[in-house]
């Protein structure tokens, strides 16, 4: 059993039916789901919170003012105001029921919350208690906040400075653009972004680098470990396990297509992750005996060539078009890569011995779930 299973972009959890913004859509994948949805329900938390204020007031000045309307306009009026009310109750009621819950809180405090969010006046209160604990929570995590909730624009704007010439998107799906990025195990913030809270994509945390020392190179190099993780110590290391063999811990087929891309990456383990031309992707934490053959054919065919591919020691670069393809090498010694035209790398006598390796691999995922 594998602990994330296929999906599709018709499927997708980072995309609502509803129209969203197209800064609160960019910055989805990235945030992970659960501080998303804090971030949603925080603005209209925040929108009950100015409207039961206001119908506050306007109620109070409704009661004084009553006896200089006509009974005719007192009446429509006062229709208005509690349909208006009942409206904004329950907004109110609704947006605290829904932080509540994804603060986890305990079920007494829910059950309090609920109640207070439907008397007008202590309505305040219950919002003013949740919007607090959520803003913390934003807070906490370095998310810009306006008066009404998070601040959208700028947060897209920080999280493409901090990504930068990394995080590349050459589909239309956001999470297929987060997966993407993460296959290649070279940005630390987006993997930490990533391993927590409720994302589509289990990644694992990377770790916490302290002084360099030989317990560090081991790490590099221990088969017991998460080869994703062993990629993050090997690139935060450099030439600190250079002293032994180059051993290979990824390897990244990057192939576009028409309209669409192609993307298997496959790992130490045996583990692999794949993009395919339907959109659908495949994430394999725990390979089948087929699969791990089938990458481990991979592995001992790239292990044979390993010094004819180039060293690329730069940051990634764009994906690439058609018709190239691009093959990465992550090692314990950093990265290589060839780019060329599809049609000559299957043609070419030793390149092709590589490419033939990719359909047996995606034959053994297949199988996983036929």
């Amino acid at each position: 059993m594998t602990i994330e299973t296929s999906g599709s972009d018709l499927a997708s959890p980072y995309q609502s039916p509803d129209a969203q913004d197209d800064h609160q859509d960019l910055v989805r994948p990235i945030m992970g789901e659960h501080l998303w949805h804090l971030g949603q329900y925080l603005g209209w938390a925040g929108l009950a919170f100015q409207a039961q204020a206001t119908m506050m007031f306007v109620t109070m000045i409704f009661i004084w003012n009553r006896s200089l309307w006509a009974p005719d306009m007192r009446m429509f009026l006062g229709a208005t105001v509690v349909i208006a009310l009942l409206a904004i109750t329950g907004l109110t009621t609704w947006a605290v029921i829904r932080l509540a819950s994804r603060l986890e809180y305990s079920p007494p405090m829910r059950f309090f919350l609920a109640i207070c969010s439907l008397v007008p006046f202590l309505a305040l209160l219950s919002l003013f208690i949740v919007i607090d604990k959520t803003r913390g929570v934003m807070a906490k995590h370095q998310i810009p906040l306006l008066a009404n909730g998070v601040d959208w624009v700028t947060l897209k704007g920080t999280l493409m400075q901090i990504f930068g010439s990394l995080y590349q998107e050459p589909s239309d799906i956001p999470e297929l653009n987060q997966l993407y990025n993460l296959t290649f195990c070279d940005d630390l913030e987006l993997a930490r972004l990533s391993s927590r809270g409720e994302n589509l994509f289990q990644w694992p945390e990377p770790p916490e680098f302290q002084a360099l020392d030989k317990g560090a190179v081991a790490k590099v190099h221990d088969r017991q470990i998460d080869p994703r993780v062993r990629i993050y110590w090997a690139r935060w290391l450099k030439d600190a396990a250079h002293h032994s063999d180059e051993q290979i811990l990824a390897i990244i087929w990057d192939i576009p297509l028409d309209n669409c891309m192609f993307l298997l990456a496959c790992y130490d383990n045996g583990m692999a992750i794949l993009i395919d031309e339907s959109n659908e992707y495949y994430v394999e934490p725990i390979p089948s005996a087929e699969l791990r053959a089938a990458v481990d054919r991979m592995f001992d065919i790239a292990t044979q060539w390993i010094e004819r591919i180039t060293p690329y020691d730069f940051p990634r670069p764009i994906p690439p078009a058609v018709p190239a393809a691009r093959l990465t090498l992550i090692t314990t010694h950093g990265t290589r890569v060839i780019e060329q035209p599809w049609s000559e790398l299957t043609q070419h006598p030793t390149a092709s011995q590589l490419t033939e390796t990719i359909d047996p691999v995606v034959a053994a995922i297949s199988a996983m779930y036929d």
